[in-house]
């Protein structure tokens, strides 16, 4: 009941293209009550609702990584030149010094520069 889990992909206003995956813990207790009910709607990207809030906060990754992008290929079409996709594992903390979320953010191919 603490810790409410979301499964996104962001994706462009016009177009619909994906932009990115994510995996995020959200730590309710972190975040004042009033906040709660637009968090679990989920019809607002965590980061639009905190920069709208006005809530401070700084990102802190915690690592990065690669992986195959067989296991995202619905969400990610292969591109030229790629068969890895990359990501990082980052950390929402309030300026209180308390983490906000947990997330795996997972960004797609980019198509070989034709320059």
């Amino acid at each position: 009941p603490d810790r409410y889990l979301r499964e996104v992909v962001l994706r462009t206003a016009g177009a619909g293209k994906p932009v990115e995956y994510g995996l995020i813990e959200i730590l309710l207790p972190s975040f004042p009550a009033m906040l709660h009910p637009r968090i679990l709607s989920g019809e607002i990207p965590l980061g639009a609702l905190l920069n709208e809030s006005g809530l401070p906060y700084w990102s802190m990754p915690q690592g990065f990584f690669r992986l195959p992008d067989s296991p995202l290929r619905a969400v990610f079409p292969a591109a030229p030149g790629g068969e890895t996709l990359y990501g990082r594992y980052n950390h929402l903390i309030h300026e209180a010094g308390h983490c906000l979320a947990r997330i795996f953010e997972i960004l797609p191919h980019e198509p070989d520069d034709p320059r």
